[in-house]
């Protein structure tokens, strides 16, 4: 819900969607998709995985994309955000920004530290990449 105030204050519209929500088809008006969710068993949650099933064979060619997730700070965690950006990118997506996760603590507390300015850059980086003239296009 964050990133999508800081891409409002950018002048980009925005709708949050719960993934079992998502209507695939209107997928075609989106200029920007920001996927993510919580890290669960060193990947996706199953509500995420199902979501990302849904969109096999979706072509998301031109559309700019980036993957985000929450999870616990250690290499043993896994992430859900390297998932969902592999398969952004199998379908066609230009990544703009790089993957992001937010951590949490051992109690399921998001640290706050600098996520503020960190989504701030990101917004900021996804705005620019909707107005930047691409190539052949």
């Amino acid at each position: 819900m964050k990133l999508a105030m800081l891409l409002e204050d950018h002048g980009i519209a925005t709708s949050c969607v719960r993934v079992g929500s998502v209507d695939i088809g209107q997928l075609v008006d989106v200029h920007i998709l920001a996927i993510g969710g919580p890290t669960h068993t060193f990947g996706m949650s199953k509500p995420m995985a199902e979501f990302m099933g849904r969109l096999t064979g979706v072509n998301l060619e031109g559309k700019t994309a980036f993957a985000f997730d929450t999870r616990f700070k250690s290499i043993m965690s896994g992430s859900a955000a390297k998932r969902i950006e592999a398969t952004l990118l199998h379908l066609g997506a230009r990544i703009a920004a790089p993957r992001y996760s937010a951590f949490v603590s051992t109690k399921g507390v998001l640290k706050q530290d600098g996520i503020d300015e960190e989504l701030g850059q990101i917004a900021a980086t996804l705005a620019e990449s909707i107005r930047m003239p691409r190539p052949g296009v």
